[in-house]
């Protein structure tokens, strides 16, 4: 919908509540400057929450919470993300509103260990959250993203 220039600063807190669960939350602000270009107009009319006002304030909070039992080699993740600005494809949307995302993982680690030092897990996700929110890149990676699937995955990670 055009460019934008984004100030903005956050904070984390992070603690292990016990030996195996290890938690944090991320709040972030900031202020979006768009410049809009053409395309904008055409974007209004089929996506009008993701066209957004010339100046932006967002406010995001991320919370996460990894647990381990080294006894059976499994190891639960889940997150949850909640953005006042996230854009929607509901009908009559006109702007961005407040809304979260998910990502639950379930890592259960294998008996058999393909390379030395290696590591063989089968793995299964629940999410609605586009990308891995540890993955750096823009805060409006996510909001820009119009009714992401709720998506069920599994299958098998090996690590070297």
């Amino acid at each position: 919908p055009g460019h934008v220039s984004f100030d903005g600063w956050g904070v984390r807190l992070s603690t292990r509540l016990t030996r195996r669960i290890a938690a944090s939350i991320d709040y972030s602000t900031g202020v979006g400057l768009w410049d809009h270009r053409r395309e904008a107009r055409i974007l209004r009319h089929r996506a009008p929450s993701v066209v957004r006002a010339d100046r932006e304030r967002l406010h995001d909070i991320t919370t996460s919470i990894d647990a381990a039992v080294p006894e059976t080699s499994t190891r639960v993740s889940a997150v949850y993300r909640l953005n006042s600005a996230f854009s929607t494809a509901e009908a009559g949307a006109l702007k961005a509103a407040p809304a979260g995302r998910f990502d639950v993982q379930v890592h259960q680690g294998l008996p058999f260990q393909p390379l030395k030092g290696g590591k063989l897990e089968v793995v299964f996700a629940l999410q609605s959250l586009f990308r891995d929110y540890r993955d750096p890149g823009s805060m409006y990676d996510e909001l820009l993203t119009l009714a992401p699937p709720i998506r069920l995955m599994s299958g098998v990670q090996v690590r070297f």
